[in-house]
């Protein structure tokens, strides 16, 4: 986790709206939005596999802090959609190691936080990758 983290902190595609923005937890205050919250929701080691492979499910939480900002929420999820389709095989996402093979954006669903009213798209992806 905290390689593909520094991955999408790093990412040029994500540098304009996110800069650097990228969180296990919400975090208490935010000076600026969008930001994204990841967390690991699933996903194992692949089975019969020539070398230790792992599909791990991420989900990406693209936030927002009022309304205005919504255009530049879909351009976040525009973007990681984007990140996974130019992805080169073997990619190393940051200092520990971790080689990404490919990643698939499965969905990206509106979610309005109930709470806040902040506009929020929740991502679900998965990551192939050789720890």
């Amino acid at each position: 986790m905290p390689d593909i983290r520094a991955y999408l902190r790093a990412h040029p595609f994500l540098s304009t709206f996110t800069a650097g923005r990228v969180f296990f937890r919400l975090p208490d205050r935010i000076s600026a939005a969008p930001f994204m919250r990841i967390y690991r929701s699933g996903g194992a080691v692949q089975l019969n596999s020539e070398v230790p492979l792992s599909d791990i499910r991420i989900a990406i939480e693209v936030w927002g802090q009022q309304n205005s900002d919504y255009g530049a929420v879909r351009g976040t999820v525009k973007a990681i959609e984007a990140i996974g389709h130019e992805l080169v095989p073997g990619t190393v996402l940051g200092p520990n190691g971790t080689a990404c093979l490919n990643i698939n954006v499965t969905t990206a669903v509106d979610s309005p936080d109930p709470d806040t009213g902040w506009p929020r798209v929740v991502i679900d992806s998965i990551w192939t990758v050789r720890l």
